[in-house]
């Protein structure tokens, strides 16, 4: 059977490579040299609610592993892998997970959705400071069940702490931008004031103008009207002259 499946991992796993190695709900394909897991094939047994990929040259899962929703016991132990994908969370029916001897240094923040993990091995990894004491030397099986559940505990607390981190940010970005418009909004206010004041300079500039060229119009006309009463003035002096000529040549002829 192994040599078989080292035979077929330098092609593609098929369907058919996959049965061959089913028992029961468990798949094996451990041994196998997979430097891929074929997970498009392991997706056509949903019921297979175990699987073993241990001893492969895994570096690396797709994001798509996730979609294997119904894994209840997964070995990815002696392996290549340097992370997990983030949504690696989404496999919640987990309740045993070997990861030993790979060279993960931490884990996603969705390990905090494994509620069912009730055993997880994670000797022989390049573990951070925090998650290596947190999850223990796992060297017995109350040892892995522990780490599991502090695992997944300090998985939801840096969970939490993420969140607060988030809504700080948001709150302090939220107030950047209320910042920014009440700026902007004083700006309008003053750019309308400004504005209100040039059309009421202006009004009053153009009234200004109308009182005075009413004021010249008013000027012109009074002088018109001096004008003519100084011509009528004349006018009547001089008549007045000629009709006492008239009369004093009447008496003395």
């Amino acid at each position: 059977v192994i040599s078989t499946l080292r035979g077929m991992a330098k092609t593609k796993i098929t369907k058919e490579i996959i049965r061959e190695h089913l028992e029961g709900n468990e798949i094996d394909l451990s041994l196998s040299e997979l430097a891929v897991v074929p997970v498009k094939e392991l997706q056509l047994f949903p019921r297979a609610t175990s699987l073993d990929l241990s001893c492969n040259s895994l570096a690396e899962l797709p994001d798509n592993f996730c979609a294997l929703r119904q894994l209840i016991r997964l070995d990815l132990s002696k392996n290549q892998l340097s992370s997990l994908p983030e949504a690696f969370g989404d496999l919640n029916q987990l309740q045993k997970l070997d990861l030993f001897s790979n060279q993960l240094k931490t884990l996603p923040l969705s390990f905090s959705q494994l509620v069912n993990l009730k055993w997880l091995d994670l000797k022989n990894n390049s573990l951070e400071e925090e998650l290596a004491e947190t999850a223990g030397p796992c060297s017995d099986e109350r040892e892995c069940r522990q780490c599991a559940k502090q695992v997944v505990a300090l998985a939801k607390s840096r969970n939490a702490d993420r969140e607060r981190a988030r809504q700080q940010m948001l709150k302090k970005q939220r107030a950047q931008e209320a910042a920014v418009e009440e700026e902007e909004r004083l700006k309008r206010e003053d750019l309308k004031r400004q504005r209100a004041a040039e059309k009421q300079r202006r009004r009053e500039k153009f009234l200004a103008e109308q009182v005075a060229k009413k004021r010249r119009d008013d000027g012109e006309n009074e002088e018109a009207e001096d004008d003519d009463l100084k011509e009528s003035k004349s006018g009547t002096t001089a008549g007045d002259g000629k009709e006492k000529g008239c009369g004093g040549g009447d008496s003395s002829g």
